[in-house]
C-alpha cells in the first residue's frame, strides 16, 4: 500500500492506495503536490482511500444526474477509485482540498498574488479583470504566488497570511506550504491609463460584495466577518493595461506593501 501525507497550512491529509497499482491520482500527487509531502503523521485531519474496487454512485442536482467521483464514508474519511482519469484526478483533489479547508474555517479568495517586499500582494476582481495577466507582467521582478486562488489564515495575534493552494493552476508556478504576510489588495480594472486609488472597502458596495462573497462561501458568517476588517485598510483600486508593466513595477517598488 502506498501512502502519502500532505500538509496544507496546519492540516494534514493522508492519501492511501489499497493496492500498489498505477493510478492517475498517484501520478498527479507525485508530479504537482510533492512540495507538500511530509513524513508520516499519526493522527491526520482527513483520510482519503483510493480503492481498486469502487462502485461509482450517482447524485441528482435538480433534474440532472451526475456521477460522483467519491463519497464520504465518515466525516473525516473519503473513498474514491483508482480508475479516475487524469482530468478527474485533478478535479477530485481540488474539490476535496477546497471543501476540506472551508470546513475548517479557511477562506479561499479567487485571486492572483505576487511576493513584493516579503509580503503577498493580492490582485482580485471580476472575471477577465486581469488577475493572471498582471502576475505574468510582474513575474520577472516579483515572485508569482498564484494566478487563480489563494487561502487566507489569521494567526493568534490577528495577522493575516496568504497560503498557496497546491492544486494545478493556469501557469503552474512553484508552490510550497509557506504562510506569507498579506500586503495590499488591489481590485483590478482594465484601462489604457494606469491609476491607483485608495478605497474605503465598506463604502464600495461592488468591491465589498466581491470580497464578502468570496470569503463567505461555505463559511459561517461569524468566521467570514473576521477577515473583512483585516483587508479594509489594505484595499486599492488599480486600473492598468498590458502596456503599464514598467510603471506598475516602479509603483510597487516605491510604496509599502
Amino acid at each position: 500500500m502506498n501512502t502519502y501525507f500532505l500538509k496544507i497550512i496546519d492540516f494534514v491529509i493522508q492519501i492511501s492506495f489499497n493496492q500498489a497499482a498505477n493510478s492517475s491520482i498517484e501520478r498527479v500527487l507525485k508530479t504537482y503536490y510533492k512540495d507538500y509531502f511530509v513524513p508520516e503523521v499519526t493522527h491526520p485531519d482527513l483520510f482519503v482511500e483510493v480503492r481498486s474496487k469502487y462502485l461509482f454512485r450517482t447524485m441528482k442536482v435538480k433534474r440532472a444526474t451526475f456521477m460522483s467521483l467519491y463519497y464520504e464514508e465518515k466525516p473525516n474519511k473519503i473513498i474514491t477509485s483508482k480508475s479516475l482519469n487524469n482530468i478527474q484526478a485533478h478535479f477530485f483533489l481540488k474539490t476535496i482540498i477546497y471543501n476540506f479547508l472551508l470546513e475548517r474555517g479557511i477562506p479561499l479568495l479567487h485571486s492572483s498574488a505576487c511576493l513584493v517586499n516579503n509580503k503577498a500582494v493580492i490582485f482580485t476582481g471580476t472575471n477577465n479583470a486581469g488577475k493572471s495577466t498582471i502576475v505574468t507582467m510582474l513575474k520577472n521582478t516579483f515572485t508569482p504566488l498564484c494566478d487563480d486562488m489563494c487561502a487566507l489564515k489569521m494567526d493568534k495575534s490577528g495577522k493575516l497570511f496568504l497560503y498557496q493552494v497546491p492544486y494545478l493552476e493556469k501557469n503552474r508556478y512553484k508552490k510550497s506550504n509557506i504562510g506569507y504576510p498579506v500586503g495590499n489588495i488591489y481590485f483590478l480594472k482594465k484601462s489604457k491609463v494606469m491609476e491607483v486609488k485608495k478605497i474605503e472597502l465598506f463604502k464600495e458596495p461592488t468591491y465589498f460584495g466581491h470580497v464578502y462573497e468570496q470569503v463567505s462561501i461555505g463559511l459561517k458568517k461569524n468566521i467570514s466577518l473576521k477577515y473583512i476588517p483585516l483587508l479594509r485598510k489594505k484595499a486599492y483600486e488599480l486600473s492598468f493595461s498590458k502596456n503599464n508593466g514598467s510603471d506598475l513595477i516602479k509603483y510597487l517598488l516605491s510604496r509599502p506593501s
